[in-house]
């Protein structure tokens, strides 16, 4: 910001009166917002067959309202998509494995909360990656916009042997499988 110096007598006369010492106001105006995003995930580890719960969290630190507010979610490769919300009620709309929602304004202090639930495919396997951001007009500061978590996959082994023979009972010198 600039520094506004103010000096006696020197202040505007034309606000509709005869009194040059009637308007001491001084007019200025706040500019930008910062928009920041922040995404969690229950889970520590990633199970293929289970789902997995994103929350992710918008704030517009302000000072002024952010227009045109921009939410989008790149789904996991490996994982498919279950379920999402917005606690606004926006929709979300899915397109491939793009999430998108319009949020449309959000007043400076606001908060918005997105959940996204995805399934684990069954033959995943390293690491499940999900990234979001948001976006807005006129924003300046972009560094806290977007993140990513990854979460290991921990595949559970169940092994069982099933054998059966081909007779029962069987005598001795029979032959059987």
């Amino acid at each position: 910001s600039q520094s506004v110096m103010l000096t006696p007598g020197d202040e505007p006369t034309n606000d509709g009166d005869n009194d040059p010492n009637s308007n001491l106001t001084v007019d200025f105006g706040f500019f930008g917002f910062d928009l920041a995003l922040d995404k969690s995930i229950e889970e520590q580890v990633a199970v293929p067959g289970e789902d997995l719960n994103y929350t992710i969290t918008i704030i517009n630190s302000g000072p002024t309202t952010a227009e045109n507010v921009i939410f989008t979610d790149n789904l996991p490769a490996n994982a498919t998509f279950v379920s999402g919300n917005t606690s606004t009620g926006v929709p979300l709309v899915r397109s491939g494995d793009t999430l998108t929602a319009d949020l449309g304004e959000m007043v400076s202090g606001a908060t918005i909360t997105v959940n996204v639930v995805v399934d684990v495919d069954g033959d995943a396997r390293g690491t499940v990656t999900n990234h979001a951001r948001v976006i807005a007009d006129d924003e300046i500061d972009l560094s806290n916009n977007e993140n990513t978590v990854v979460v290991p996959i921990e595949p559970q082994i169940d092994l069982a042997v099933t054998k059966v023979d081909s007779q029962d009972p069987v005598e001795p010198g029979d032959t059987f499988s």
